[in-house]
């Protein structure tokens, strides 16, 4: 167990989306960071922790009843000058990212209805849910198969029924609508250092939901604030209107606060007073060392929620230049893949980074191009290479650039060369030598250059030595001058 005297810092920030405006169909993990004023703790991997908060008066005397913020799984882990543990975790919403259909075998009547999903998962205890007789139990959930990670489902449930996800401190999955800031229950806040606010979003009139293969559902007028958000199941019938009948009305008023002395329960989705102003709060941050303030916020961007937004003539062209570019782009580029490799035998070993850009249109020449970097270790080289594959009518082009240090004569010499090129660089200790198919032109040593093979000046060209100059004449012969520099 870990008190305050050996926590430095703790943070702990729930939220329920970071977007800047309204938003909906999230799954939002709390995150805690934490520093430990241990150096040697041997603190497992994906380790899990409970965090737990209590009020203490100054004289230890009082103390209020512990408050569970929720169970945390380990992200990340180190060490800060050997003198603190810093750790980096977030709530159980993370468990959700695995196949609901791993544990139970998808029922009969698939599709169900979001209501009737959420009870059966709950009754094959992969996770508790809170209010869920609130949840709709009209709608199937259409357009997700059963290989859905059990956190894409809640997004799509959430979208569906005007809401958030969130793991509560009891370890709860909890639908937190909208309409919760239509409520009259608050709490106050007290003595905010610093306190923003934006003007107050139009009443949300109307919802458009939208599947990731771009299938649209809407609902409502245009009169008022649109909501978009990404459901998967938008295509079946009613379930933008459950959406909106959700959303209908809602006022979102964007605000940020810092240092805010409040309630230690307050949650996301609570309304809370701040100077004779009621807000809904979307996302807290609170700090141990200023314990029970938070910084508190319903996020937003300025001018994010103008109606009719003017634009200069330039910006308008600018704009038009973008989106036309970027359809042209669309025409002929259609995808990149990326991937990292290692490749080990007993010779040697291969490190490398490919991508790879696909070309469909018949209209270009170019079909896919290629894009590679390695590193391969042997036992008497070390290479790094650049390759190029351009791939047009099934004809390969290849070009390698590539760096080696290896050995030559019992010398380490460094090589840099081309593939399509006869000419190498080499340097190693003992000279810098000039390469051509695979003969030394030229190499340079100490302070003296020497040339092996017989030198040649192409005509109309000259050579310079010291204050020596020898041009070719074009009957064949050769003068000799001497110049001043």
């Amino acid at each position: 167990m870990y008190g305050i005297d050996k926590l430095k810092t703790i943070t702990y920030i729930p939220a329920l989306f970071c977007e800047t405006g309204p938003s909906i169909g999230n799954t939002y993990s709390a995150q805690v960071r934490m520093e430990i004023f241990e150096s040697n703790v041997n603190w497992p991997r994906m380790g899990k922790f409970d965090l737990k908060v209590r009020l203490v008066s100054e004289d230890g005397t009082q103390q209020s009843e512990w408050l569970t913020l929720g169970t945390f799984f380990t992200d990340e882990r180190y060490y800060d000058n050997d003198e603190y543990l810093s750790i980096v975790a977030y709530d159980g919403m993370l468990m959700t990212e695995q196949s609901w259909t791993d544990k139970i075998d998808p029922p009969a009547n698939w599709p169900i209805t979001t209501k009737a999903w959420c009870t059966l998962i709950q009754d094959a205890n992969l996770f508790n849910f809170t209010g869920l007789a609130n949840l709709d139990d009209t709608v199937p959930l259409v357009g997700l198969d059963t290989t859905s990670t059990i956190r894409d489902v809640l997004k799509t449930v959430a979208a569906a029924n005007g809401g958030n996800w969130v793991m509560d401190g009891e370890d709860t999955l909890r639908l937190i609508p909208f309409a919760n800031g239509n409520t009259s229950d608050f709490v106050v806040g007290h003595g905010a250092a610093d306190f923003n606010k934006s003007d107050a979003f139009q009443p949300i009139t109307k919802v458009v939901l939208t599947t990731d293969d771009g299938v649209t559902s809407e609902s409502g007028t245009d009169t008022g604030y649109t909501l978009k958000a990404t459901c998967n199941f938008a295509s079946a019938v009613g379930v933008a209107d459950l959406a909106l009948s959700n959303l209908q009305g809602y006022v979102y008023k964007p605000f940020d606060a810092t240092t805010v002395f409040l309630d230690p329960a307050v949650e996301p989705g609570d309304l809370v007073e701040i100077e004779e102003e009621i807000f809904q709060v979307m996302e807290l941050t609170w700090d141990i060392n200023t314990w029970p303030s938070a910084d508190l916020s319903a996020p937003f961007e300025e001018e994010i929620d103008h109606e009719f937004t003017y634009e200069s003539e330039p910006a308008k062209y600018y704009k038009k230049s973008v989106e036309h570019t970027a359809e042209v782009l669309e025409d002929y580029y259609t995808k990149s893949e990326t991937e990292s490799y290692i490749q080990q035998n007993a010779e040697s070993i291969v490190l490398g980074v490919t991508e790879t850009y696909y070309y469909d249109k018949t209209d270009i020449d170019l079909q896919n191009r290629q894009l590679s970097g390695d590193i391969t270790v042997e036992h008497d080289r070390i290479s790094a290479a650049l390759t190029e594959i351009n791939t047009v009518d099934g004809e390969v082009d290849e070009i390698q650039s590539y760096i080696r240090y290896e050995m030559i004569e019992g010398v380490g010499t460094v090589v840099i060369g081309q593939t399509d090129s006869l000419s190498e660089f080499r340097i190693s200790n003992e000279q810098i030598a000039a390469v051509y198919n695979n003969e030394i032109v030229s190499y340079w040593n100490q302070n003296k250059q020497y040339t092996p093979k017989q030198l040649q000046i192409p005509l109309g060209g000259s050579l310079r030595l010291g204050n020596i100059l020898f041009q070719p004449r074009t009957s064949g012969n050769l003068s000799i001058f001497l110049t001043n520099s």
